[in-house]
C-alpha cells in the first residue's frame, strides 16, 4: 500500500493529503510540554514510517474544551490518548474509534493501556541510590495526582522490603486530580514551599529522596539550596522521566529514570493498529519496562557526612568484586576495623561486608540479565568463591534463586520484544 501523510489542524479544520492512497488517520491525543512525551510522539513516528501507509493527525498542544469540541466531529481511523479529564473520556466513549491509553487513570472497557512499569522505575532508581552507599530513602510526589499515588505505593513496598522506615512528604492533594505537570506549570505547588522546605530540614541525614517527576525534583533542588543543604553529600536526589530540559537546567542536573518514552510510542502505535485491523487486543494493560538510570550530578557519589566512610564505600563499589575483604577495606582508609565498623553502622546502618555483598549481587543481577554465562562464571566474575554460596545468598537478599531471576528477566524482556513483533503486529 502507498503512503499517505495527513495533516490536520483540528482547531482550523485544514487538511492537506499527499498520494492517493487510503491511509489509516490516527489522532494524538497528548499535551506535550514536556520533553519526554516528544520522544512518545518520535516513538509513534518510527512505527508510522516503519509501515509505510500511516497518516497522522496531531493534536497535541491544548487539550481544552475547545479542542475536544472540535474532535467531536472528526471522523479518523484510530486515536492514542493520555485520557486524563472526564471531558476525554466522554470524546472517546462517544467517537467509539479504536483508542490506546497512555495512562491508565479511568478505565474504559475496550481500551487498552500502555505506559511505563512504575514498579520498575521505583526499584531502578533506589537501587540507584544504593550503589551510592545511600541507605535511607524519601519520596516527595505530588498528593493525588495518579502515576504519583501509584509510585508512592511501590516505593513504600520496595522501602519496607529492605527493613526501613519510608520518609515520605505529606504534601497537598492536587485540585481535580490535575497533572502534575499543570500544577508546576501555573505553580500551585509553590503555594506550598514552607512546607517543602520545613519537610528536607526536618529529614535525617544522609538520605536520598525519590521524586515523583524531573519538575518535582527540581523544586527539591530549589529547597535544598535555599536551606543550604549540600547535594548530594547530605541529600541525594533523583527524578522519574529523564525530561532532559528540566534535568540539566537543574543546579545541579538532575538524576533520573529514562522511561523508555519511545518505547512506549512504538508499542502504542503497533497495539493502535492492530485493533484497527480489528485484530485480538492483549490484556489490558502492557508495561513497558524503564530504559535504565540517567545518572547526574544529584546522585554524583555517596551522601555520607563522613568523607573517611565515603572513600570505604567508593573503595567497596569500585572493587568489592575483586574478591576484597573487610580487611583490604582497611587498608585503604585510615581507620581501624573497630571504626570502620563503627562508623558504617552508624551512617550506613550496616556493615562494610554487607556492603561488598551488596555490590557483588548486584553486578550478579545484570550478569544473570544481560548473558548466558553459568552461574560459577558468575560467581568467578564477582568474586564469590563458591557458587553454592553465591546462590544461597542471592536468594536470602531477593527471594528468588539466580535461576527464578533469570527467567523473569528473560519474560519481562520477551513481553516487550514481542510487542514490536508477533504480539502487537
Amino acid at each position: 500500500m502507498g503512503r499517505t501523510v495527513v495533516a490536520e489542524d483540528v482547531n482550523s479544520g485544514t487538511r492537506t493529503r499527499s498520494c492517493s492512497s487510503r491511509a489509516p488517520r490516527v489522532a494524538v491525543l497528548m499535551e506535550t510540554t514536556l520533553r519526554f512525551r516528544w520522544k512518545i510522539l518520535e516513538g509513534i513516528q518510527q512505527y508510522a514510517l516503519s509501515q509505510g501507509h500511516w497518516g497522522a493527525v496531531q493534536q497535541a498542544w491544548d487539550l481544552g474544551q475547545t479542542s475536544l469540541e472540535c474532535f467531536r466531529r472528526w471522523s479518523g481511523d484510530g486515536m492514542i490518548a493520555r485520557i486524563e479529564g472526564a471531558g476525554l473520556v466522554r470524546l472517546i466513549r462517544g467517537l467509539r474509534r479504536p483508542t490506546v491509553d497512555l495512562l491508565g487513570r479511568h478505565p474504559i472497557r475496550g481500551v487498552p493501556v500502555i505506559h511505563m512499569d512504575n514498579r520498575a522505575a521505583v526499584r531502578l532508581a533506589l537501587d540507584h541510590l544504593q550503589s551510592r552507599g545511600i541507605r535511607r530513602f524519601a519520596y516527595c510526589g505530588n498528593v493525588g495526582t495518579y502515576f504519583s499515588d501509584e509510585r508512592e505505593r511501590h516505593f513504600r513496598n520496595r522501602v519496607a522490603r529492605l527493613g526501613l522506615t519510608p520518609n515520605v512528604y505529606p504534601g497537598a492533594a492536587s485540585r481535580g486530580g490535575q497533572s502534575a505537570h499543570t500544577w508546576a506549570v501555573y505553580g500551585r505547588e509553590l503555594a506550598h514551599q514552607d512546607a517543602l522546605l520545613d519537610w528536607i530540614d526536618g529529614l535525617p541525614k544522609p538520605i536520598g529522596v525519590l521524586c515523583s517527576t524531573d519538575m518535582r525534583g527540581s523544586q527539591v533542588l530549589r529547597a535544598c539550596a535555599e536551606l543550604g543543604v549540600e547535594v548530594p553529600r547530605q541529600v541525594a536526589v533523583i527524578g522519574i522521566n529523564n525530561d532532559e530540559f528540566t534535568c540539566e537546567l537543574c543546579d545541579p542536573p538532575l538524576s533520573s529514570v529514562d522511561p523508555n518514552a519511545e518505547r512506549i510510542g512504538f508499542e502504542s502505535a503497533a497495539l493502535l493498529n492492530r485493533l484497527m485491523q480489528d485484530r485480538p487486543a492483549p490484556p489490558r494493560k502492557t508495561l513497558v519496562p524503564p530504559a535504565g538510570v540517567v545518572s547526574r550530578a544529584s546522585t554524583g557519589g555517596p551522601a555520607q557526612a563522613d568523607p573517611e566512610i565515603a572513600a570505604a564505600v567508593r573503595f567497596i563499589r569500585e572493587h568489592g568484586c575483586d574478591g576484597i575483604v573487610v580487611e583490604d577495606v582497611v587498608a585503604h582508609v585510615p581507620m581501624s576495623r573497630r571504626s570502620l565498623e563503627r562508623g558504617f553502622r552508624s551512617v550506613l546502618g550496616s556493615t562494610p561486608n554487607a556492603e561488598i555483598i551488596h555490590v557483588r549481587l548486584e553486578r550478579v543481577k545484570e550478569l544473570l540479565a544481560e548473558t548466558d554465562y553459568t552461574l560459577a562464571h558468575i560467581a568467578r566474575l564477582t568474586g564469590f568463591q563458591h557458587a553454592e554460596y553465591m546462590s544461597r545468598l542471592f536468594r536470602e537478599k531477593t527471594e528468588e534463586t539466580p535461576g527464578e531471576y533469570r527467567k523473569r528477566m528473560r519474560l519481562c524482556v520477551h513481553r516487550s520484544g514481542s510487542c514490536s513483533g508477533t504480539a502487537l503486529g
